[in-house]
């Protein structure tokens, strides 16, 4: 099989329902899984039993600050600590999501004199985010 590679954009990040589109605002975007191993139990029989794992995602990347009144750095201030759905589209083309819900938490305000201000952010998703075809 050829190697196959995924480009990033355009796409979209949408957040609630009805949603709240900041895909010109963004300029990284992807959900993480991590995942916490406990240690493998060695048995008399010479067996192992396997150690719990416990997988966890994040939605993360980076945006172009905006403080204006609807601009997503007020949207994350005003929404920090509220749960709400998300569909991020990493590529239209390729009409493929990542749907889920995260906790939202405020970013970053200001930065370097004379650049444009950008922020990290990171949300915590509730659960285990779904990656299939785009809803028609």
């Amino acid at each position: 099989m050829p190697p196959v590679t995924t480009t990033v954009g355009p796409g979209s990040l949408v957040f609630g329902s009805p949603g709240d589109e900041f895909a010109a605002q963004i300029t990284k975007c992807s959900v993480e899984p991590s995942v916490e191993k406990e240690d493998d139990i060695p048995v008399l029989s010479g067996e192992v039993v396997p150690g719990e794992r416990t997988y966890s995602y994040v939605l993360t990347g980076e945006w172009l600050q905006d403080i204006t009144a609807d601009g997503i750095t007020t949207w994350s201030w005003e929404n920090e600590g509220v749960q709400m759905p998300f569909v991020y589209i990493p590529n239209d083309a390729l009409e493929r999501s990542i749907s889920g819900s995260v906790v939202i938490d405020s970013t970053t305000v200001g930065g370097d004199v004379k650049s444009k201000a950008r922020a990290e952010f990171e949300f915590s998703c509730v659960g285990k985010p779904a990656l299939g075809d785009v809803a028609p």
